[in-house]
């Protein structure tokens, strides 16, 4: 028995599986006379061995496969959570020169504006997803950047947590400059 073509089966995807449980499943339930009207039931008493464990096989691999989705489904729902968690404690700790570029969306009314993509600053809120390139196209120094629209309803939401009366002041005093 060639141990490589037992692998390349195991690893079919489960569309190809399920009809395989499907078919050995049925066979292996049929009653004799149903088996006989279409002449199966001399091949089924010959193989019904290999065709259990084809069956048991095929299902235990469909099973296995249902359950690896859930678990990759719930790791990437706790991972999700996990960085919306970290992106809202960081918007509650944000610096000076962050919430000054914030400011920009938020008293321009725009979810988008012209930052410089060589800041630093730029970067660290691209980076933790607070913010995103919106467009490859930009100057040779600006380049259009959007607010993550689910961070652009929680500060709406959390405004007073995030922002104080001294900040919107600097904001006015970097825009009038």
């Amino acid at each position: 028995m060639n141990l490589s073509k037992i692998t390349e089966w195991i690893k079919l995807p489960p569309r190809y599986l399920i009809p395989i449980s499907v078919v050995t499943g049925t066979l292996i339930i049929l009653d004799k006379p149903l088996l006989s009207l279409f002449g199966l039931s001399n091949f089924v008493e010959k193989t019904l061995p290999y065709i259990s464990i084809i069956f048991f096989t095929s299902t235990a691999l469909i099973i296995t496969s249902v359950i690896v989705c859930i678990i990759n489904w719930g790791k990437r729902k706790i991972a999700s959570k996990n960085e919306h968690k970290n992106i809202t404690d960081r918007l509650c700790h944000l610096t000076q020169g962050e919430k000054l570029i914030l400011l920009g969306y938020f008293l321009e009314d725009s979810r988008s504006q012209q930052l410089l993509i060589g800041d630093g600053t730029v970067r660290e809120l691209e980076s933790f997803g607070i913010i995103y390139r919106s467009s490859n196209i930009g100057s040779i120094d600006y380049f259009a950047y959007n607010i993550q629209p689910w961070v652009w309803n929680y500060v709406k939401e959390n405004w007073k947590k995030i922002f104080n009366e001294g900040d919107i002041n600097k904001y006015q005093d970097y825009i009038n400059r």
